[in-house]
């Protein structure tokens, strides 16, 4: 209940102006904003947050999106700055309710500052010289099915690593 909710500030005009209802974003939940804003610290998106941790523009899926870049690792938390890695491998911005084109620069921000991408929807993975990824941990799907209701569940798992 006393949690603060950090915020850039292009973020934040972008939820208080109602832009986003221009922008036909509906991942916004309007019920949530004046509850939110008495939580709500807009950050200075030219300073640290805490030392070594520093928000990253990553605006284009919307106006002021942000990921956190821990700079000693070299590692960028990037949410839907990055989506996942096989948009980011080929430039295609994710959904935006801002810019593709801010989106495909913010790639290119990203990937001259980490050494290691968290996209916001795939597994962590490191650029390599050639341009291409390399992911940093195995991908797998459980299935759990039932083909007989006599019988217990039966289990199938694919992995493999990319």
């Amino acid at each position: 209940p006393n949690a603060r909710l950090l915020i850039s500030p292009a973020e934040w005009d972008y939820v208080k102006s109602n832009a986003f209802h221009q922008a036909n974003d509906p991942y916004v939940p309007t019920g949530f904003i004046a509850w939110a804003e008495q939580r709500v610290e807009v950050f200075d998106h030219t300073r640290e947050l805490l030392p070594g941790l520093a928000p990253m523009p990553l605006p284009g899926h919307t106006p002021g999106l942000c990921g956190l870049f821990l700079a000693q690792e070299k590692v960028l938390l990037a949410g839907d700055g990055v989506k996942n890695g096989w948009e980011f491998v080929r430039q295609q911005p994710p959904p935006c309710f801002f810019s593709p084109q801010a989106a495909v620069e913010s790639y290119k921000r990203a990937a001259a500052a980490a050494a290691v991408i968290v996209p916001g929807h795939d597994r962590p993975f490191r650029i390599m010289a050639s341009g291409k990824i390399d992911y940093l941990a195995d991908t797998s799907v459980n299935i759990s099915f039932f083909p007989d209701p006599a019988d217990g569940p039966r289990k199938i798992t694919l992995a493999s690593k990319e």
